[in-house]
């Protein structure tokens, strides 16, 4: 009279359709997370071994060593034209730019090459740090505390002198 296993029909059967697909899905998400892992593992080896040599060539003088400073994020813009120019495609040659500097310019070279026509380099550096300052969030947000402050103690002073001092003299004439 009775057909079939009554088992097959609760949730928490571990043959039916439904557990056998969630089981495979976290057997399948736990194989690409070992993956990943394993991928990492290798290319942090991969560093450390690249790390090694150059340390190694350093010691042994081969190479000179890295200054791994953050110079580079405070320098000015005029030494990263060249940089741009480089990364631009524009051939840079050392040996003629240190030509054109070694010339002396005539008078209407002077004029046309005047800091009034093109600017101060260093004009131009501070110009924009009191850019940066300017649009700077905390100094924006200071200033408006700031201002704050002071529209506070103006309001408190006309509340506590002109309304007990000031009006009342006003009207004793």
């Amino acid at each position: 009279m009775g057909g079939g296993d009554l088992n097959m029909k609760k949730s928490w059967h571990p043959q039916t359709m439904r557990n056998i697909e969630r089981v495979w899905k976290v057997e399948q998400k736990h194989e690409g997370e070992r993956k990943k892992i394993e991928e990492l593992q290798k290319e942090l080896a991969d560093e450390r071994a690249r790390e090694e040599i150059q340390r190694h060539a350093e010691d042994t003088g081969v190479m000179r060593k890295k200054s791994e400073r953050l110079d580079w994020m405070y320098s000015g813009v005029s030494s990263m034209v060249d940089r741009e120019a480089y990364l631009l495609g524009k051939p840079i040659d050392r040996y003629a730019n240190e030509k054109l500097a070694a010339e002396e310019p005539g008078p209407c070279e002077k004029l046309l090459l005047s800091e009034a026509t093109y600017g101060d380099p260093a004009a131009n550096t501070v110009v924009d740090i009191a850019v940066k300052i300017r649009e700077d969030p905390l100094f924006l947000i200071r200033q408006n505390h700031q201002c704050g402050c002071l529209t506070a103690l103006f309001t408190l002073w006309c509340n506590c002198f002109v309304g007990s001092i000031f009006i009342p003299t006003l009207f004793e004439k």
